[in-house]
């Protein structure tokens, strides 16, 4: 049984702190595809860690004795943390999951599906969010895979560093992409299969708006990818007939 729906609309963009902010993130992390292909969590454990500190969250940085996430069942984890202060979204959030619930249990470094991710910076795999900086967040996502998205009933924030604006969504025809990169960045479109549809190569730097042709898609949920050298997006879009 599939528990995360990874859906989302709207637009994309980084969030600007303010003194006043205060926000909660649930984070959420779905091991069903790791273990049914027989990875072991250790202990049925698993933990989160992450700089959390450093962006006003109340648990300590780096410390995944102190982040064990709730067991929901069917192989799924979560766990919320609150935000607060002027350094919410001063910088991308790094942090990462870790089985068991500290360092020598081992983390998920060896286990990714594609062995260099977009959604990660370092040797150590570290994913990257800008938190939002007001109202209750889910960032959902699967062990060792990009496939994370923010959600909210009404707006949608930054993932992985890279600042992308996508609609409309659902679309029949066209899809906008829009985000300020560097010459060679590239823009892909993938079926839920993990299939490329569509790849955009984009040349020029600065503010680059991209028009892709969908007409041709059948209807369902596909994936667009932005990779802009070390820094990568990705969000679900919604093909209707």
């Amino acid at each position: 049984m599939k528990k995360l729906v990874l859906f989302a609309f709207a637009a994309f963009g980084l969030s600007i702190a303010k003194v006043d902010a205060q926000s909660n993130v649930t984070f959420k992390v779905d091991a069903d595809d790791f273990i049914n292909n027989g990875g072991v969590m250790v202990n049925g454990v698993v933990s989160i860690a992450g700089a959390f500190t450093d962006r006003g969250g109340n648990l300590s940085n780096w410390t995944p004795s102190a982040g064990a996430m709730n067991d929901l069942g069917n192989n799924l984890w979560e766990k919320t943390i609150a935000f607060s202060g002027p350094n919410i979204a001063s910088d991308s959030l790094e942090f990462k999951y870790v089985q068991g619930s500290d360092w020598p249990d081992g983390d998920e470094g060896n286990d990714w599906v594609d062995p260099n991710p977009p959604c990660t910076i370092g040797g150590f795999k570290n994913r990257w969010l800008v938190v939002p900086t007001t109202g209750d967040w889910i960032f959902s996502s699967k062990w060792a895979e990009c496939g994370t998205i923010v959600t909210a009933t009404s707006k949608l924030e930054l993932v992985s560093g890279l600042a992308v604006e996508m609609g409309p969504n659902p679309t029949s025809s066209s899809l906008n992409v829009r985000f300020g990169g560097s010459a060679n960045s590239v823009i892909k479109m993938s079926s839920v299969d993990g299939r490329i549809v569509k790849t955009v190569k984009v040349s020029t730097s600065g503010d680059s708006q991209n028009t892709i042709d969908v007409s041709d898609l059948n209807a369902g949920v596909y994936y667009v990818t932005v990779v802009d050298g070390k820094k990568g997006f990705q969000a679900p879009v919604v093909i209707v007939k």
